[in-house]
């Protein structure tokens, strides 16, 4: 009876390590960002005798998410904002509120945010960007366990009412930097079938506006929106893994009025999913250990086969 016990207590042990090591060998992620930076303007004018200029005013970032599961649920969300004016060395950032998602065989997290923070003495920092910390980043992480997805989304935005200056006409144009990023990662036992799927996109524009920044509405005149950047990573030795692919964006011309007030906006977007399924040889080896464990305990009930 003793050797009996034993011999469960040690099939149980080899069920439970197999199953351990299946679900450890499924697991695969998918992190996905994208990012805009150097922000700059550029005003031209056609009146030199009276050149313009720009000051910014009031600001508001902005930043959201979403995960769903593998049926296609909302499991989580959330977004805040955040407004303010270069007036001084004001700290305009504001990071993600949405949570991390995850059970025993997904899980996803959202990291949305924007940082605009003037240096001292540089109230206006898109006045001079390289001497101040100006970024708007979206980026979301996937993963999952064998059969099973997940999906994450976020974005991150940020608005900027500016004044130009003097007289006369010019025109505006802005330049950035948008950088997008995917990495893989994949379990050390192996890499079993999976399906990954990231996407970015950044939308620019600029225009007039009505109102203030507690309530506006925004008249786009210039608009930019990247074409959607998707990518499915199956293999770590992929060259682009975990590679900045690094894009230089350069608006079309605004005209603008001296004495008249605009807007800018930059928008990030991430898209990631992430799904997986056992390998069948994977699937064998933990039945054969169920299966161990099933005999082992009828052998001691005393059913013989």
């Amino acid at each position: 009876m003793k050797e009996h016990m034993m011999q469960a207590v040690t099939g149980l042990f080899c069920g439970l390590a197999l199953l351990a090591q299946a679900s450890v060998s499924w697991g695969v992620t998918l992190m996905t960002e994208n990012s805009i930076d150097t922000i700059s303007f550029s005003l031209p004018t056609n009146a030199p005798n009276a050149p313009l200029s720009i000051t910014y005013g009031d600001f508001e970032s902005n930043v959201s998410g979403r995960i769903y599961d593998n049926t296609g649920a909302l499991v989580a969300s959330g977004a805040a904002s955040n407004t303010g004016s270069f007036n001084g060395a004001i700290d305009g950032s504001i990071g993600s509120s949405v949570p991390v998602y995850s059970t025993s065989n997904r899980f996803a997290r959202v990291n949305s945010a924007t940082e605009l923070t003037p240096l001292i003495g540089n109230p206006d920092p898109l006045a001079d960007p390289l001497n101040s910390i100006f970024t708007v980043i979206g980026s979301t992480m996937a993963g999952s366990l064998g059969g099973h997805s997940v999906r994450a989304m976020d974005s991150a935005q940020y608005l900027q009412f500016l004044n130009v200056n003097g007289t006369g006409t010019g025109a505006l144009t802005a330049s950035a930097n948008y950088i997008y990023t995917f990495t893989l990662g994949v379990s050390p036992f192996g890499e079993p079938p999976f399906t990954t799927n990231g996407m970015t996109q950044v939308h620019f524009e600029m225009g007039t506006f009505t109102g203030s920044i507690l309530n506006y509405v925004l008249n786009p005149l210039v608009t930019f929106d990247s074409p959607l950047f998707s990518m499915s990573l199956l293999d770590m030795a992929d060259p682009l893994n975990g590679m900045d692919i690094l894009n230089l964006f350069t608006s079309d011309p605004l005209t603008v009025n001296g004495g008249s007030s605009y807007y800018f906006l930059a928008r990030a977007n991430t898209d990631t999913a992430v799904n997986s399924v056992p390998e069948p040889g994977t699937i064998m080896l933990v039945g054969s250990g169920l299966l161990g464990v099933f005999l082992f305990r009828k052998r001691i009930t005393g059913i013989s086969f």
